[in-house]
Protein backbone atom coordinates (compact mmCIF):
# COMPACT_ATOMS: atom_id res chain seq x y z
CA UNK A 1 0.00 0.00 0.00
CA UNK A 2 1.29 3.45 -0.85
CA UNK A 3 2.05 5.57 2.15
CA UNK A 4 2.55 9.27 2.56
CA UNK A 5 3.85 11.23 5.52
CA UNK A 6 3.26 14.88 6.36
CA UNK A 7 5.69 15.85 9.10
CA UNK A 8 4.95 18.90 11.25
CA UNK A 9 7.93 20.38 13.07
CA UNK A 10 8.68 23.66 14.76
CA UNK A 11 11.95 23.79 12.83
CA UNK A 12 13.99 21.64 10.49
CA UNK A 13 16.37 20.65 13.23
CA UNK A 14 16.17 16.92 12.69
CA UNK A 15 17.76 14.77 10.01
CA UNK A 16 15.97 12.46 7.54
CA UNK A 17 17.40 10.54 4.59
CA UNK A 18 15.53 12.70 2.11
CA UNK A 19 16.41 13.30 -1.50
CA UNK A 20 16.03 16.72 -3.06
CA UNK A 21 12.56 17.34 -4.46
CA UNK A 22 13.98 17.81 -7.94
CA UNK A 23 15.30 14.24 -7.92
CA UNK A 24 12.01 12.49 -7.21
CA UNK A 25 10.93 9.98 -9.83
CA UNK A 26 7.68 9.57 -11.75
CA UNK A 27 6.38 6.90 -9.36
CA UNK A 28 5.70 9.37 -6.56
CA UNK A 29 2.09 9.68 -5.54
CA UNK A 30 2.09 13.20 -4.09
CA UNK A 31 1.55 16.43 -5.97
CA UNK A 32 1.94 19.72 -4.11
CA UNK A 33 0.07 22.71 -5.52
CA UNK A 34 1.69 25.98 -4.32
CA UNK A 35 -0.29 29.17 -3.70
CA UNK A 36 0.95 30.64 -6.98
CA UNK A 37 -0.90 27.92 -8.93
CA UNK A 38 -4.22 28.57 -7.16
CA UNK A 39 -6.82 31.35 -7.62
CA UNK A 40 -5.60 34.80 -6.56
CA UNK A 41 -7.55 34.93 -3.29
CA UNK A 42 -5.94 31.65 -2.21
CA UNK A 43 -2.61 33.47 -2.31
CA UNK A 44 -3.74 36.12 0.18
CA UNK A 45 -2.96 36.16 3.90
CA UNK A 46 -5.65 34.24 5.80
CA UNK A 47 -6.42 33.87 9.49
CA UNK A 48 -8.26 30.52 9.52
CA UNK A 49 -9.87 27.93 7.26
CA UNK A 50 -12.96 25.73 7.34
CA UNK A 51 -13.85 22.72 5.20
CA UNK A 52 -17.62 22.27 4.88
CA UNK A 53 -19.89 20.06 2.75
CA UNK A 54 -22.94 21.77 1.28
CA UNK A 55 -26.36 20.14 1.19
CA UNK A 56 -25.65 18.55 -2.19
CA UNK A 57 -22.38 17.06 -0.95
CA UNK A 58 -20.03 19.57 -2.59
CA UNK A 59 -16.97 20.33 -0.42
CA UNK A 60 -16.21 24.02 0.03
CA UNK A 61 -13.14 25.53 1.67
CA UNK A 62 -13.65 28.84 3.48
CA UNK A 63 -10.68 31.15 4.09
CA UNK A 64 -11.04 33.94 6.65
CA UNK A 65 -9.27 37.01 5.32
CA UNK A 66 -8.87 40.74 5.99
CA UNK A 67 -9.00 40.17 9.76
CA UNK A 68 -12.45 38.60 9.54
CA UNK A 69 -13.98 41.03 7.05
CA UNK A 70 -13.91 38.62 4.10
CA UNK A 71 -14.63 34.96 3.48
CA UNK A 72 -13.14 33.49 0.30
CA UNK A 73 -15.13 30.41 -0.73
CA UNK A 74 -13.50 27.75 -2.91
CA UNK A 75 -15.05 24.72 -4.58
CA UNK A 76 -12.53 21.95 -3.82
CA UNK A 77 -14.51 19.00 -5.21
CA UNK A 78 -11.82 18.57 -7.89
CA UNK A 79 -8.35 19.03 -6.32
CA UNK A 80 -6.84 19.39 -9.78
CA UNK A 81 -9.09 22.36 -10.60
CA UNK A 82 -9.81 24.31 -7.42
CA UNK A 83 -11.90 27.38 -8.22
CA UNK A 84 -13.13 30.46 -6.41
CA UNK A 85 -16.88 30.10 -5.83
CA UNK A 86 -17.51 33.39 -3.98
CA UNK A 87 -15.92 36.27 -2.11
CA UNK A 88 -18.15 37.46 0.72
CA UNK A 89 -17.91 40.65 2.77
CA UNK A 90 -18.90 39.47 6.25
CA UNK A 91 -19.45 42.77 8.01
CA UNK A 92 -17.24 41.46 10.83
CA UNK A 93 -14.35 43.68 11.89
CA UNK A 94 -12.29 41.36 14.10
CA UNK A 95 -10.54 38.04 13.67
CA UNK A 96 -12.08 34.79 14.84
CA UNK A 97 -11.51 31.03 14.82
CA UNK A 98 -13.79 28.30 13.54
CA UNK A 99 -14.55 26.19 16.62
CA UNK A 100 -17.03 23.41 15.77
CA UNK A 101 -20.22 22.66 13.82
CA UNK A 102 -23.46 23.14 15.74
CA UNK A 103 -25.72 21.64 13.05
CA UNK A 104 -25.08 20.70 9.42
CA UNK A 105 -25.51 24.37 8.49
CA UNK A 106 -24.22 26.31 11.53
CA UNK A 107 -20.59 26.71 12.63
CA UNK A 108 -19.60 28.15 15.99
CA UNK A 109 -16.90 30.82 15.76
CA UNK A 110 -15.02 32.54 18.59
CA UNK A 111 -13.45 35.99 18.40
CA UNK A 112 -9.75 36.10 19.19
CA UNK A 113 -10.03 39.28 21.26
CA UNK A 114 -12.05 37.41 23.88
CA UNK A 115 -15.27 39.34 23.20
CA UNK A 116 -17.33 36.17 22.74
CA UNK A 117 -18.74 33.89 20.07
CA UNK A 118 -21.17 33.94 17.15
CA UNK A 119 -22.65 31.60 14.57
CA UNK A 120 -21.78 31.29 10.89
CA UNK A 121 -24.80 30.23 8.83
CA UNK A 122 -23.72 28.03 5.90
CA UNK A 123 -27.15 27.06 4.64
CA UNK A 124 -26.28 28.83 1.39
CA UNK A 125 -22.76 27.54 0.89
CA UNK A 126 -21.70 30.38 -1.42
CA UNK A 127 -23.41 33.08 0.64
CA UNK A 128 -22.41 32.50 4.29
CA UNK A 129 -23.66 34.98 6.87
CA UNK A 130 -22.99 35.67 10.53
CA UNK A 131 -25.64 35.51 13.23
CA UNK A 132 -25.68 36.74 16.84
CA UNK A 133 -22.54 38.83 16.42
CA UNK A 134 -23.80 41.50 18.80
CA UNK A 135 -24.46 39.09 21.66
CA UNK A 136 -22.18 36.23 22.61
CA UNK A 137 -23.39 32.71 21.84
CA UNK A 138 -23.06 30.26 24.70
CA UNK A 139 -20.74 27.29 24.30
CA UNK A 140 -22.37 23.95 23.42
CA UNK A 141 -21.83 21.11 25.88
CA UNK A 142 -24.09 18.46 24.34
CA UNK A 143 -25.51 18.25 20.84
CA UNK A 144 -29.20 17.46 20.33
CA UNK A 145 -28.84 15.81 16.95
CA UNK A 146 -29.26 18.40 14.18
CA UNK A 147 -31.96 20.22 16.13
CA UNK A 148 -29.85 22.19 18.60
CA UNK A 149 -27.64 21.83 21.64
CA UNK A 150 -27.46 22.18 25.39
CA UNK A 151 -25.23 25.03 26.51
CA UNK A 152 -23.90 26.82 29.52
CA UNK A 153 -23.03 30.48 29.82
CA UNK A 154 -19.27 30.99 30.16
CA UNK A 155 -16.94 33.94 30.44
CA UNK A 156 -14.89 33.31 27.33
CA UNK A 157 -11.33 34.54 27.30
CA UNK A 158 -9.00 34.90 24.35
CA UNK A 159 -8.36 31.54 22.73
CA UNK A 160 -4.72 30.59 22.23
CA UNK A 161 -3.64 30.81 18.61
CA UNK A 162 -0.30 29.79 17.17
CA UNK A 163 0.22 32.83 14.97
CA UNK A 164 3.82 31.97 14.21
CA UNK A 165 2.92 28.63 12.72
CA UNK A 166 5.02 25.57 12.07
CA UNK A 167 7.18 24.30 9.27
CA UNK A 168 5.59 21.39 7.41
CA UNK A 169 7.60 18.94 5.35
CA UNK A 170 5.70 16.94 2.73
CA UNK A 171 7.43 13.59 2.26
CA UNK A 172 6.54 10.97 -0.36
CA UNK A 173 7.50 7.40 0.63
CA UNK A 174 6.00 5.60 -2.38
CA UNK A 175 9.44 4.61 -3.66
CA UNK A 176 12.07 5.69 -1.17
CA UNK A 177 11.84 8.92 0.81
CA UNK A 178 11.53 12.14 -1.15
CA UNK A 179 11.06 15.61 0.21
CA UNK A 180 8.38 17.00 -2.09
CA UNK A 181 7.93 20.41 -0.50
CA UNK A 182 8.43 22.50 2.62
CA UNK A 183 5.68 24.89 3.68
CA UNK A 184 6.47 27.60 6.23
CA UNK A 185 4.26 29.28 8.79
CA UNK A 186 1.45 26.71 8.76
CA UNK A 187 -1.21 27.67 11.31
CA UNK A 188 -4.18 25.57 10.15
CA UNK A 189 -4.81 22.35 8.23
CA UNK A 190 -7.87 20.60 6.83
CA UNK A 191 -8.28 17.23 5.14
CA UNK A 192 -10.65 16.13 2.40
CA UNK A 193 -10.41 12.49 3.39
CA UNK A 194 -12.41 10.79 0.66
CA UNK A 195 -10.27 12.41 -2.05
CA UNK A 196 -7.02 12.30 -0.07
CA UNK A 197 -6.37 16.04 -0.20
CA UNK A 198 -4.76 18.08 2.58
CA UNK A 199 -4.98 21.88 2.78
CA UNK A 200 -2.20 23.82 4.52
CA UNK A 201 -2.77 27.45 5.50
CA UNK A 202 0.71 28.94 5.54
CA UNK A 203 2.47 32.28 5.62
CA UNK A 204 2.31 32.58 1.81
CA UNK A 205 -1.31 31.52 1.37
CA UNK A 206 -2.97 28.16 0.74
CA UNK A 207 -0.98 25.07 -0.30
CA UNK A 208 -2.77 21.94 -1.52
CA UNK A 209 -1.28 18.47 -1.08
CA UNK A 210 -2.84 15.95 -3.47
CA UNK A 211 -2.67 12.14 -3.41
CA UNK A 212 -3.13 10.97 -7.00
CA UNK A 213 -3.89 7.35 -6.08
CA UNK A 214 -6.68 8.44 -3.73
CA UNK A 215 -8.14 10.71 -6.40
CA UNK A 216 -8.11 7.86 -8.92
CA UNK A 217 -9.77 5.47 -6.46
CA UNK A 218 -12.42 8.09 -5.64
CA UNK A 219 -13.19 8.51 -9.34
CA UNK A 220 -13.51 4.73 -9.76
CA UNK A 221 -15.82 4.50 -6.73
CA UNK A 222 -18.00 7.29 -8.12
CA UNK A 223 -18.19 5.57 -11.50
CA UNK A 224 -19.18 2.25 -9.93
CA UNK A 225 -21.79 3.94 -7.73
CA UNK A 226 -23.31 5.77 -10.72
CA UNK A 227 -23.81 2.47 -12.56
CA UNK A 228 -25.48 0.68 -9.64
Amino acid sequence: MKSISILLTAALAFSLPLANASTRNSKTDIRVVPPSALPELAQQSSQDLLLHYSGDGTPYLYLEQKQGARLAVFDVSDPAHIRLAASVDTGVTKTYDFIQPITNRLELIRFRDGSGSALLNLQKAKAPRFENVERSVTEPVEMLGDSGYLAISLQIGPCPVDLQGKTVQVVDTTDGSYLVATVDGVTRTAELGDIGTTFLLGSHGLTVVRRLSAEEQHAIDDMIASHN
